[in-house]
């Protein structure tokens, strides 16, 4: 079975082709909503965040997001220590997931697929390019944010040109027609 990637920048559209790919019978792993889950369940998570950032960040159990975004946001090394407790187990629960799964390929979908060198983990990689502005007006919308806060959050991001340069993948999102493009990276990914 083949591992493929699926990575854009916020708000290029990365989950709408992933459910494209969902059409086409392909299972696909979504990091974020998975990190979420586990950050909830899993007891080493749990543990290691209460000693890092203080038993505030879960109340009933349930992780406090608004509390750890704050850490996450004042401090780097709280974000790269969260990063370093989060990721191994989200990878290592993609494995596991994946060997459950039958199909000819399976997709994990994650924003942090550069940032985190996930990729070097993954056959191929699906970059979902998006333009800025779309990008910027999809997320004020989806999430009612204001402007300058997207743009912060893509400053963080890396440049689209190194994540292209690193795919084997471009599908081009930009309120174009992104079913076509998904049966050729389907095909393709099929035919190797």
């Amino acid at each position: 079975m083949k591992y493929i990637g699926l990575t854009g920048g916020i708000g290029s559209g990365k989950s709408v082709i992933a459910k494209i790919f969902e059409c086409l019978q392909i299972p696909v792993y979504y990091s974020d909503i998975r990190a979420k889950q586990l950050m909830n369940t899993h007891e080493d998570i749990r543990n290691q965040l209460v000693d890092l950032v203080g038993e505030k960040v879960y109340s009933n159990n349930i992780l406090q997001t608004h509390i750890l975004a704050q850490a996450l946001f004042s401090d780097v090394a709280i974000k790269n220590r969260v990063d370093s407790i989060v990721h191994p187990i989200v990878r290592s629960d993609f494995f596991e997931w994946a060997q459950l799964q039958c199909a000819p390929y399976v997709i994990l979908e994650s924003a942090l697929m550069f940032q985190t060198n996930l990729y070097t983990y993954f056959s191929e990689i699906i970059f979902v390019d998006c333009n800025k502005q779309t990008r910027i007006q999809r997320v004020m919308a989806r999430d009612g944010l204001q402007q300058h806060e997207v743009e912060k959050r893509i400053q963080m991001q890396p440049d689209d040109e190194f994540c292209k340069q690193k795919s084997q993948y471009i599908i081009e999102n930009n309120n174009t027609f992104v079913i076509p493009q998904v049966l050729s990276v389907h095909a393709k990914i099929i035919n190797k």
